[in-house]
């Protein structure tokens, strides 16, 4: 779902227990950031969730013609790059449907997918659950956004790669990892190489919400953060059996805890990659303070909604 940029646009970052959302305009040099804001709630309920946007669209003063980029995550949502024979383009979703459903982890039956090509024989496919596509909309559309752009969290991320115009040698994988309140996205791209996505079970909000205070033992955070090692080594491994690549580059972190220093002392431990240091912020004009790394999605869909 998705129209032609804009010199306005909105970001919103969506999770069930969270909002954060950007609102930039295309400015010479760096965007400018008009505002930012957060809300937090159970926003696995639609009234709470279509509330939450309605407050946001007030509060912010959005009209309604204001182009929204926002994004999918969970487990309704599949993305992966396959070889690919071409077909006619009236017959390539049954044809992606029938490829993917084995792999599917949801019915591929009425499913959202969106597609472009990578190569001749490379085919870049995103899908989603039919219910949960037609929720998301729904909801923007009760409250009043105009959503122009609805991407994916792992589509975003690499886009979010992309935009910080990091070093990207040629047939080096980059490695993203985005630590949302209950799952750590993970995703693999760059010049030249194919990519990988994939979502591991890691509740950062319960090991290092301010909330939880000292309630956990230091034994429980350890044991969280080996099983997450492991998952990590073992993903990053199976990449590299399955696909061709120099090795890995950079290692790009975004989400509230992802400067966490356990976090950060398990990655060096686990993972061992540079961590690139440019932050989304520090790619636009912003009057006030944000605080680093947490609005890095939302700040990804503003700008991809202006062309960037």
């Amino acid at each position: 779902m998705t129209k032609k940029s804009s010199n306005i646009s909105i970001g919103i970052e969506f999770c069930p227990t969270s909002l954060r959302v950007t609102w930039l305009h295309a400015h010479t040099g760096k965007p400018k950031l008009l505002g930012s804001r957060e809300l937090t709630g159970d926003f696995t309920k639609k009234k709470t969730f279509v509330d939450a946007l309605h407050d946001i669209k007030g509060v912010m003063g959005f009209s309604a013609g204001d182009p929204v980029v926002t994004a999918i995550a969970g487990k309704q949502v599949h993305v992966a790059q396959i070889p690919f024979k071409k077909v006619p383009d009236h017959e390539m979703k049954n044809a992606l449907r029938f490829e993917l459903r084995q792999n599917l982890p949801f019915d591929a039956v009425g499913a959202s997918i969106g597609y472009q090509w990578v190569d001749s024989d490379q085919i870049m496919v995103a899908v989603v659950g039919a219910h949960y596509f037609q929720h998301q909309v729904e909801c923007y559309r009760t409250a009043g956004l105009n959503v122009q752009i609805l991407d994916v969290l792992p589509l975003c991320l690499s886009n979010s790669m992309w935009i910080r115009k990091m070093p990207m040698e040629p047939g080096f994988a980059q490695v993203c990892l985005h630590f949302g309140d209950e799952n750590c996205t993970l995703v693999v791209d760059g010049e030249g190489v194919p990519f990988y996505s994939r979502s591991i079970l890691f509740r950062a909000d319960k090991l290092f919400g301010s909330e939880n205070g000292d309630s956990l033992q230091p034994v429980e955070i350890d044991g969280a953060l080996s099983v997450f090692g492991e998952e990590l080594r073992r993903s990053l491994s199976f990449y590299e059996k399955n696909n061709t690549c120099k090795g890995f580059g950079h290692l790009v972190l975004n989400g509230r805890y992802c400067q966490h220093p356990r976090i950060l002392e398990s990655l060096k431990k686990d993972v061992g990659l540079p961590i690139e240091q440019t932050r989304m912020l520090d790619l636009v004009q912003a009057a006030d303070k944000l605080p680093d790394y947490e609005y890095d999605v939302a700040l990804t869909l503003a700008m991809r909604g202006i062309g960037i």
